[in-house]
């Protein structure tokens, strides 16, 4: 049986050579990360030894993600994905594996810090996340996890910028982001510290942490900085004490620490030259095409509304459906970015409006019509193709004109410019973007002083304006389109050009005397065993007048790659017991789950989805037991179109078709976007011989139960029928708080008239709530749901506080 449950894996075998997994394609990366042993030097800047050896996990190609993560739960981990590689021009860095490994690994020191009890308690229950209770005394197993973002964030975005690979410190773009907010008194030790839905989002967190934790570092020595986190580890107990555990170790509070960084960015940056004007903004970063002599871009709110921008003498914008992205022009629009185009891929290509992509754009990163990244084989260093043959590598930027490529390649501290394979010019950095050539004068936005801006390359560099927040820019007549950041947004405005001799500036960011270096070494290896590992023991206890003891207990096996899981919990008191395992199975081929408990309620479920373009559909076979056996199959359909920071979807439609031994039914709802944050919800279901359940959890069980919260009982019908009308109105008042662990993004308001047949009695339901996206702990969103229901066949009022629910 055990067997059985794993040949779905044997069909995507990884390979394990000592602590790294990876496919058999990234062997070669396998084989970096192996001789690069950046935890010998991170042992000794933090101060401490892990108690565990950090589990790399390389994700196979086919999900190209600018991502990675690390994390302690369910073990001290990280994972890979080959997604980034052609974004050195945002991470001002030249190879995205060694980014990785410096700003990942530094979390793992960061976060696998222990001391005293809190080890001790590790060595028995594993990497337990939750606080064990001696009394009503908490004991933190890993007391470093509740850390504010912008400290772990800052922290490790210094860490990368010091191994000779560049790195954020060193972006211009960054810098002048930081500066803005700074000098427009956007930062404050409060928004610092709370993870807020403000723009820019939680980016704050890495580029002004960043400089931040550089500033400390300057101040204290960089090791100090790093080993912080181990002194903070032995606040085991209240790990909440940020501001008592930084006067401890640094003499001064976090809060004070702050509000001196902040004097001194303000003094440091005091002739920061920003650009204010605007004829459009947008919440996230704008590409600059210039296509058939007009200037295509896309701008955003991030909430409702998404424009294409066409800029020839004046500015025309129409709403779009296009992914955010540089714009390309073939048979139509299409735009480069990274997109799910089956269940178990997501590339990068080119896509239109209605996702449709061109097949042989998949797998690159395009910079031009006949130029890209290839992202396949650009782990380490990006593969720059020119007309479908390999041209070069260590490339960040490119421009193609009148048959010639121009390119930004990196070399060591240099950017050298390129035409074709000769190089024109060169200065010192790691931050620089071709993006315009005219009349055999080359534009490119690279490092001021204060930020960034646009510079020309004419037998000499000039810089073209004053000002230090440009950060893109087409050329179109004589003038300049440019792209400007700012503590609001990102802006487009038009410039005229006023040249002068400048060099871009070079930050003096001491580096480590650890250097990566590539070689092949022989990787001893075998095949990755998927048998689940215990990750953590979570017992607790109490004690009830009327129960007497209490005792519960949640355990937790799992592979590295968190694709094999066994969850158990349990619970007994005097009178009663109840446990329930779950196993869970995320094989590519057919994910299943079986769950069993010793109440009635044992199931066995199967499901996947298959994706093409925005249309999922997602077949599940559910087998359970729970009074009488049931099997239900059910293909549920879902289109959707979303936007970030959206409270409901924009735009949405489920449908469900249900059949079961006993009965058969369909489900269906359409969510739309209305205006300015008014949205609405239909909803219609018929289904036959089904449950009235009254709980989420019981609903859950089985797609042909009918959820009725005004209800206090389940009970049977041979027919049901459910039609729904919603509306609801999202607000933003936000309010944060230092000391203060809870505070509010934002809020939607909402009312909600259901009308149920149930048989043939009619039902009626009204509902009026209110949802709360509430921030707690500084850095946890948790929902907040409050309801007054009204049920005019029970009669009954009934008010409900819904914790942690998703919505």
């Amino acid at each position: 049986m055990i067997f059985l449950l794993f040949i779905p894996f044997l069909l995507f075998a990884y390979q394990i050579s000592d602590n790294i997994i990876y496919p058999k394609e990234y062997k070669n990366i396998a084989s970096f990360i192996k001789e690069n042993n950046i935890s010998n030097f991170y042992q000794k800047s933090f101060g401490y030894k892990l108690d565990t050896p950090i589990k790399i996990g390389i994700i196979k190609n086919a999900y190209q993600i600018p991502n990675a993560f690390s994390t302690q739960i369910p073990f001290n981990e990280t994972i890979f994905y080959n997604g980034g590689d052609a974004m050195s021009e945002y991470f001002a860095s030249n190879s995205w594996l060694i980014t990785l490994l410096a700003h990942e690994s530094a979390h793992n020191y960061q976060l696998n810090a222990k001391q005293s009890i809190s080890k001790n308690l590790h060595s028995v229950l594993g990497n337990n996340p939750y606080p064990i209770f001696i009394s009503i005394i908490p004991i933190f197993t890993i007391p470093n996890l509740v850390l504010p973002t912008f400290l772990l964030e800052g922290d490790s975005v210094l860490n990368e910028s010091k191994f000779h690979n560049g790195g954020r410190l060193y972006s211009g773009e960054l810098n002048a982001l930081k500066n803005s907010l700074i000098l427009n008194n956007k930062i404050t030790p409060t928004i610092l510290k709370n993870n807020h839905d403000k723009f820019p989002y939680l980016t704050e967190k890495y580029i002004v942490g960043g400089y931040f934790m550089w500033y400390l570092s300057q101040k204290y020595g960089y090791d100090k900085v790093n080993q912080f986190f181990y002194h903070h580890s032995s606040h085991y107990i209240n790990p909440f004490m940020f501001d008592t555990s930084f006067k401890e170790y640094f003499g001064n509070s976090m809060e004070n620490e702050i509000k001196e960084f902040i004097k001194y960015t303000k003094q440091k940056y005091k002739n920061f030259n920003e650009l204010n004007t605007s004829i459009i903004s947008s919440k996230s970063y704008i590409n600059l095409s210039k296509i058939d002599n007009k200037i295509y871009f896309i701008t955003t709110n991030l909430i409702n509304k998404k424009l294409l921008n066409i800029y020839d003498k004046n500015l025309t914008s129409t709403l779009i459906t296009l992914n955010n992205g540089q714009i390309f022009k073939f048979d139509k629009l299409y735009t480069r970015s990274n997109q799910q185009i089956s269940s178990n891929k997501i590339k990068w290509g080119l896509f239109d409006k209605n996702n449709h992509y061109i097949k042989n754009s998949i797998g690159k990163y395009y910079l031009s019509k006949n130029s890209y990244i290839d992202i396949n084989s650009s782990f380490l260093y990006p593969k720059f193709y020119y007309k479908n043959r390999f041209f070069d590598e260590n490339i960040s930027s490119a421009f193609e004109i009148n048959n010639s490529i121009f390119y930004f390649k990196q070399q060591n501290e240099y950017k050298v410019c390129y035409k074709n394979k000769t190089p024109i010019f060169k200065f010192k950095g790691y931050f620089a973007k071709l993006v315009d050539i005219d009349k055999n004068k080359i534009y490119f936005i690279a490092n001021t002083k204060n930020g960034s801006s646009l510079f020309m390359y004419d037998k000499k560099i000039y810089q073209i304006t004053p000002y230090d927040n440009i950060i893109n820019a087409k050329k179109i007549d004589n003038k300049f389109l440019v792209e400007t950041i700012n503590s609001n947004g990102y802006h487009i405005t038009i410039l005229n050009p006023k040249p002068f001799l400048n060099t871009p500036y070079f930050p003096q960011i001491k580096q480590n005397n650890f250097k990566f270096k590539y070689k092949d070494i022989n990787l001893t290896s075998k095949n990755y065993n998927y048998l689940p590992k215990f990750s953590y023991l979570y017992p607790s206890y109490s004690y009830d007048s009327k129960k007497g003891d209490i005792f519960t207990f949640n355990i937790l096996f799992s592979d590295y790659l968190m694709k094999n899981m066994i969850n158990a919990y349990g619970y007994f008191d005097n009178d009663n017991s109840d446990v329930a395992i779950q196993y869970l199975n995320l094989n590519e081929i057919l994910p299943f789950s079986i769950f069993y408990s010793n109440d009635e309620y044992k199931s066995i479920k199967l499901f996947k989805n298959i994706i093409k373009y925005n249309h999922k559909i997602t077949p599940t076979l559910n087998y359970y037991k729970e009074y009488k056996t049931n099997l239900v199959f059910d293909i549920n359909y879902n289109y959707s179109q979303n936007f970030l920071l959206e409270f409901d979807k924009y735009l949405e439609f489920n449908f469900d078709l249900i059949a079961k031994n006993d009965g058969y039914g369909i489900k269906s709802n359409f969510t739309k976007h209305l205006f300015s944050e008014f949205y609405t919800k239909v909803e219609f279901d018929y289904l036959r011989n089904n449950q009235i359940v009254s709980t989420l959890f019981d609903n859950l069980k089985d797609k042909s139960n009918l959820y009725i919260e005004s209800f206090e009982n389940n009970f049977f019908v041979d027919k049901s029928i459910k039609e729904s009308i919603y509306f609801s109105k999202t607000f933003h008042l936000s309010k944060y708080f230092y000391y203060f662990p809870i505070a509010v993004n934002k809020e939607n308001l909402f009312i909600t008239y259901n009308h149920y047949k149930l048989n043939s009695t009619n039902v009626n339901e009204k509902i009026i709530g209110l949802k709360i996206d509430s921030l707690i702990l500084y850095k946890y969103n948790i929902p907040i749901i409050l309801k007054y229901i009204y049920n005019d066949f029970t009669q009954n009022t009934t008010f409900k506080a819904t914790f942690g629910v998703e919505f």
